[in-house]
């Protein structure tokens, strides 16, 4: 898959392109709905598969809103991207002029001068141009009359609601993995650096790896989960080690410090430098202050049997 960041510099597709926009955050099975269908009218029409995104949410320029979360490693969005057939991804730059385009502009400037659309593919509730004015009816009387196809993909549900980033989020931020991973398709995954702890597991018989995610990056609930770890760069890509993790501030040692440390299950070697990726299969417990290193130390010991077991399910 290509990537662009340059909307004013794209280079023409004498073929056209089959385009559906949006942020795409974490790559969701309603995502994955709309990706398909866009690979299909490509295949159709001839055309590039293509995903017009965004650097920025609109209300970090309009309202100066601080940085949104990231939901999931931005890396993976382009692997799930590619993965769903995907050629080409541009990634337009939110400014206030961009912003102020009238929907009848975001098409004919964007749509068919730049990317030279033969089909837009969006949801239901699909709204874009300035004041959110523009959605499917204007895209279906657009394209009749600058020639190009609208095409309106229905939403995917999930326990009789739609599925969507908003409810992703929530159920990440609320430690129920298990069911973003039903609306996921996937489990939710971070990716990390190995730095260096306080070594404090270790004396206790269960190394951990500290990992330094993104600023802004997502993370579950406070708690201790049952995982699957991948050693990005491995010799044996793909293998994904069963782990237990910990998110929080760690109480009984700490206390005001948030980190995330992850145990590899029946596994030993130096991760310091390397970089993981952490999928988060189910929340065991919360985090929790025990009254001695002991008690904590026991905790970890049935926290690993339990993950081991969720693991293997």
């Amino acid at each position: 898959m290509v990537i662009r960041t340059d909307l004013d510099g794209i280079p023409p597709a004498p073929q056209g392109r089959a385009v559906t926009i949006g942020k795409f955050q974490a790559v969701h099975r309603g995502h994955r709905s709309l990706l398909d269908e866009t690979a299909s009218a490509a295949r159709r029409l001839g055309s590039l598969a293509t995903v017009l995104t965004f650097d920025r949410h609109p209300a970090e320029v309009l309202f100066g809103a601080p940085e949104a979360l990231q939901l999931g490693d931005p890396e993976e969005r382009m692997e799930c991207l590619a993965a769903a057939g995907v050629e080409e991804c541009v990634i337009a730059a939110v400014t206030p002029e961009f912003l102020a385009l009238t929907a009848e502009e975001f098409v004919r400037r964007i749509l068919v001068e730049r990317l030279q659309v033969t089909a837009v593919l969006a949801g239901t509730n699909f709204r874009f141009g300035r004041g959110a004015a523009g959605g499917g009816a204007e895209l279906s009387r657009m394209g009749s009359k600058l020639g190009f196809e609208f095409i309106e993909v229905a939403p995917t549900l999930h326990d009789g609601e739609p599925i969507s980033s908003s409810r992703v989020a929530d159920a990440v931020a609320g430690g129920q993995v298990s069911t973003a991973a039903e609306l996921l398709g996937r489990p939710y995954a971070v990716r990390g650096e190995v730095v260096p702890g306080r070594r404090l597991a270790r004396t206790l018989g269960f190394p951990t790896a500290n990992l330094k995610t993104e600023p802004n990056l997502l993370l579950p609930a406070d708690g201790v989960y049952a995982a699957r770890v991948t050693l990005l760069g491995d010799s044996e890509p793909g293998v994904r080690h069963p782990a237990v993790c910990n998110l929080g501030v760690r109480p009984t040692v700490d206390g005001h410090t948030r980190t995330l440390e992850t145990h590899l299950l029946d596994w030993s070697g130096d991760l310091y430098g390397r970089t993981l990726r952490l999928e988060f299969i189910t929340r065991l417990r919360p985090e929790q202050k025990f009254p001695s290193l002991d008690a904590l130390k026991a905790q970890i010991g049935l926290d690993a049997e339990v993950a081991r077991t969720q693991l293997d399910r």
